[in-house]
């Protein structure tokens, strides 16, 4: 699954798709379990990448590395990033 952070004050409002054992996604609470809400939000899950990337409209989101790294090294990227 996948979840996508829209950041409101990064690079004048951006967004990031993530897995959701991303240890930065945390299935959509964050890093610490929580947003800010004035700095952004965090929207899904989706069950597929094309899905994640129509989530904000107007912005293509960034792949986080999370997403970008072969299928079988993602699950230990996340857990390494906790």
């Amino acid at each position: 699954m996948f979840h996508v952070y829209e950041n409101w004050r990064a690079e004048h409002h951006k967004a990031t798709v993530h897995l959701d054992s991303c240890g930065h996604c945390n299935y959509g609470h964050g890093a610490r379990g929580g947003t800010r809400v004035d700095n952004g939000r965090w929207h899904g899950p989706f069950d597929s990448l094309m899905n994640a990337q129509a989530a904000v409209p107007g912005i293509t989101p960034a792949i986080h590395r999370c997403v970008a790294l072969p299928p079988n090294t993602a699950a230990v990227a996340a857990r390494a990033a906790r």
